[in-house]
Parts: C-alpha cells; structure tokens; sequence
C-alpha cells in the first residue's frame, strides 16, 4: 500500500521510528551485535521466532527512515 507522510511530518516519524528502533534493539535484540544488526551478516532462517520478528520490526523502521531520508533530499 501506500503510507502518506506530509513533509511537515517527517521529523515527528524520523524520531519516532528511531525511539522504536532503540527499544527494539535493546529489548528484543539485545544479543546481536551492532555490526550484525546492520551489515545483516547472518542466516535469517538460523533465527528464532523472537529475534526474527523483533529484526522484521527494526528492519522495517529503518527501511521507513532510509525512505524518508531519500525523499527529503
């Protein structure tokens, strides 16, 4: 689908998406290492059901703001 987001908008959901990713990170993910998290250098499918589901939601905030960023530009 498509999420409209009015320019006046973006900073309100930059942060937002990046208090949820930090939550996320240091309640669901807190075993991963920061190099793994991001470079996602590893076998997603090795997951188990909690990590794969807390790195869907951090991966989709990030993906949201990487989104965001670009059209801001």
């Amino acid at each position: 689908g498509i999420v409209r987001i009015e320019v006046e908008q973006a900073d309100r959901v930059l942060r937002a998406s990046s208090a949820i990713r930090l939550k996320v990170r240091e309640t669901l993910l807190a075993h991963v290492s920061d190099s793994t998290l991001e470079g996602g250098d590893f076998d997603f499918s090795a997951l188990t059901d909690p990590d794969r589901m807390g790195f869907g939601v951090y991966l989709l905030f990030a993906t949201l703001q990487e989104i965001l960023i670009q059209q801001l530009s």
